[in-house]
């Protein structure tokens, strides 16, 4: 016998543990593992193999690293199986570092890595979006002379589909062809859902076709896939005859492929059809779930039918179908296009009621739709008066203070405001980090600059739910806040004045992890205004310098909207030429914010141009503005 040696107490113990991991019982293992330190009970591989099986089944993987830890220390030899079980703990934890650890000491022990133990790192890989990685471990298999399998290549896919790298996914596909790897539904989703994230949505159909021919039939799995892929890019239409098919085939139909189709509806804002589905999908007693009924609700916001909208909530709550965050911000959407701020406030009560969370920007949807009907100075009281219910600010330090830490400034303190000055070639996000650790505390953005972009970058002080957050937030969502822009574009203006640029834009992937705005029917209505300030010539091309203030706050829509009426900025290489060498970084500058400070004073924030943008104009034979003309400054424009 394998334990003729061990004593009968450890034997008991083991047996104890091994059953606790079979009925998914990790907290008795680890006090079975404690009663055995305390009697000195002698433990082995086989007791910490039970117990890290335990743990990882019930995704405990603070408890797993533990009993690494515990093993090391009491030099107790590890095993494929143990090591396999804390891979796939931490892959349930998201810890893709702490997985590749495990997989690289297994190999500097000897010990066996086998399939499981690769396919554990690989979907370690996948819930953090760690890519490379995941295509490096398949080559470790294959060097390991460990053969990979449909598993671990759908996982491989999966994760290149969520990063944007949809032609490796393909090119993963076709590998398991040729290592006669049979690609399963699941592997052909994925490349479907890569396909979707790359807006090919015609080689997703394909993908669909060759799963149906492979098989003699596919999921509702993939054609969910598919008809996302659909929707992504505004097939409408497709998404609803690959529904049509669906139905057709003897396949189980869930709420899956119905939501992805409604949801394709709702960005065409073809809300009539997506009633309708939603009607099917009771008659075919599949079952309205609060996604599809979300989906619908944005369809009716789409094509500002808020009373459609309503009722369809109205319907939810009837029919005991839970409302979400999402649920409520649509409906407020739909209230905000319609200009009902009345039906708003009674959705925001009911949001309350239900202890679902207010941020700034649904309180934003009412007061747009208040300043659309009643005017800016109704829609101001309005604000106000929502304000009376949430709790004060303490005060801030003087909004005239300037602080300079690093490469960052702060041009304005508020009660419950910073205002940034961001340089070009910095985060939003690392920005937003700058303000946390300043402040000490939470901070919430207020809006976003693009990473070329410099200047001003208003900061809440505090999380999404508290006042001073829905405050200004709710006056950007609102579009209360006027912010201007000021920026060097290629071309000339002609025509006197102020010009507007009222054109929808949609983000689409232009490589992996990045994206761009393009015009599109389809895409999210976005208006920018703009003004020459001044002309210059340069080498046979003419340069115009603009001051543009959006109305809205579309990802990249000054650089998308002056590109599409033949005034490309300059340095953006994006939308532009080649940047020329007297100005290697874009031409954009957040220069002037004006926003209502907590006590209802307007606040009027400006940022210098920084120095590189400066030498451009004079570079260009302009003047440098003088420093007066850019000081910061608080109009004292009481509201109240």
């Amino acid at each position: 016998m394998a334990h003729a040696g061990a004593a009968p107490g450890q034997i008991a113990y083991n047996c104890a543990v091994s059953a606790c991991e079979r009925c998914a019982q990790w907290s008795q293992a680890l006090q079975l593992l404690e009663d055995m330190s305390l009697k000195q009970v002698p433990v082995d591989t086989i007791t910490f193999c039970s117990a890290v099986c335990a743990c990882g089944k019930a995704k405990k993987w603070p408890q797993v690293l533990w009993l690494l830890q515990r093993m090391e220390q009491q030099s107790i030899e590890k095993n494929t199986i143990l090591c396999s079980a804390a891979v796939n703990a931490c892959a349930k934890g998201s810890l893709w570092t702490m997985a590749m650890d495990i997989l690289h000491s297994m190999a500097l022990a000897g010990i066996e890595r086998n399939t499981i133990t690769f396919n554990s790192a690989i979907a370690a890989c996948e819930k953090s979006s760690e890519w490379e990685l995941a295509l490096e471990i398949l080559r470790e298999m294959d060097k390991s002379r460990v053969r990979s399998d449909t598993i671990s290549c759908s996982t491989a896919i999966s994760v290149c589909a969520s990063t944007g790298h949809w032609t490796i996914g393909l090119d993963l596909l076709a590998h398991m062809f040729a290592q006669t790897i049979p690609p399963d539904a699941i592997a052909f989703s994925a490349a479907i859902t890569a396909c979707g994230r790359g807006e090919v949505w015609d080689r997703a159909l394909v993908l669909l076709q060759d799963l149906w021919s492979l098989s003699n039939g596919v999921s509702s799995i993939s054609f969910a896939a598919a008809i996302s892929a659909c929707e992504r890019t505004g097939q409408w239409t497709a998404a609803c005859q690959l529904l049509e098919t669906l139905l057709g085939t003897n396949v189980a139909v869930d709420v899956v492929p119905f939501s992805a189709t409604i949801a394709a509806c709702s960005r065409a804002g073809e809300w009539e059809i997506a009633l309708n589905l939603l009607d099917q999908m009771v008659s075919r007693s599949t079952g309205k779930d609060t996604v599809s009924c979300t989906a619908a609700i944005k369809a009716c916001a789409t094509s500002a039918s808020w009373n459609a909208a309503l009722c369809l909530l109205g319907t939810m709550l009837a029919e005991q179908v839970p409302p979400d965050v999402a649920t409520y911000s649509a409906v407020l959407s739909a209230c905000d296009l319609g200009e009902r701020w009345e039906e708003a406030l009674v959705i925001m009560h009911d949001m309350d009621r239900r202890s679902v969370a207010i941020d700034g920007i649904h309180v934003g949807c009412a007061i747009s739709a208040a300043l659309k009907k009643e005017g800016r100075e109704a829609a101001i009281l309005l604000l106000q008066a929502l304000r009376t219910s949430w709790p004060a600010v303490d005060p801030g330090a003087d909004p005239s203070a300037e602080v300079c830490t690093g490469d960052i400034e702060i041009i304005c303190q508020h009660p419950g405001l910073l205002v940034l000055n961001k340089p070009a070639g910095v985060l939003t996000e690392d920005a937003l980090s700058w303000a946390q650790g300043w402040a000490g505390s939470r901070v919430t953005a207020m809006s976003r600059l693009d990473v070329p972009t410099s200047g001003l970058l208003p900061v809440a002080l505090g999380s999404e739910e508290t006042a001073s957050s829905k405050w200004f937030k709710a006056q950007f969502a609102s579009r209360l806040v006027q912010k201007e822009y000021l920026c060097l574009c290629h071309g000339r203006i002609e025509a006197p004045g102020e010009q507007r640029v009222e054109l929808p834009l949609r983000v689409v992937p232009s490589g992996p992890g990045t994206s761009r705005a393009l015009v599109d029917p389809l895409g999210r209505e976005a208006v920018t205004s703009y003004e020459s300030r001044a002309a210059y010539a340069l080498e046979g091309e003419v340069f115009s310098l603009v001051c543009a203030r959006p109305k809205t706050g579309r990802m990249h829509q000054i650089r998308a909207h002056l590109a599409s009426v033949g005034l490309p900025l300059v340095g953006d290489r994006l939308y532009g030429p080649r940047a020329p060498s007297w100005c290697r970084r874009l031409f954009l500058h957040c220069q002037q914010l004006k926003l209502l400070g907590w006590h209802g004073e307007e606040l009027n924030i400006m940022a210098p141009l920084p120095v590189e943008l400066r030498r451009v104009l004079l570079h260009l034979g302009g003047t440098e503005p003088e420093e007066s003309d850019w000081k910061g400054q608080e109009e004292d424009a009481s509201i109240t």
